[in-house]
């Protein structure tokens, strides 16, 4: 072999290697696209998925407020009718009071004069 065939086996060698490398730059190319756009895919992925995290938690924190609100509502309607109720209580506690001083009143004076005390209440005999 002479020294030209040397140098010709050596180009054909780094022409094939030039070859090998553009082939194994364009797939490390072509890889680091697809796995960018896969990326870009889980970012999109994230954002979709924060965005209707947000929408959900603004629909729960409406829901809640609304609850709120008719829970207040409902505690306040309680509330009057209770007082209400209590208030009505208090009348009749009055009026059942002042029954109670008039028998006693009553009583007083038949203990006093059972002759002279004539009063609305009688004993009977069945």
């Amino acid at each position: 072999m002479k020294e030209k065939d040397f140098e010709r086996i050596e180009e054909m060698m780094q022409h094939k290697l030039d070859q090998q490398t553009e082939t194994f730059q364009g797939y490390l190319g072509v890889m680091s696209e697809d796995f960018q756009h896969k990326l870009d895919i889980v970012v999109e992925g994230h954002q979709l998925l924060d965005a209707k995290i947000e929408r959900q938690d603004k629909e729960l924190n409406d829901k809640i407020d609304r609850l709120d609100e008719g829970l207040n509502e409902k505690i306040d309607r309680l509330d009057k009718n209770l007082n209400e109720k209590i208030d009505g209580l208090d009348e009749r506690l009055v009026r059942v009071e002042k029954k109670v001083d008039t028998v006693v009143d009553d009583l007083g004076e038949h203990r006093r004069d059972t002759e002279a005390h004539k009063s609305s209440y009688k004993a009977m005999d069945e």
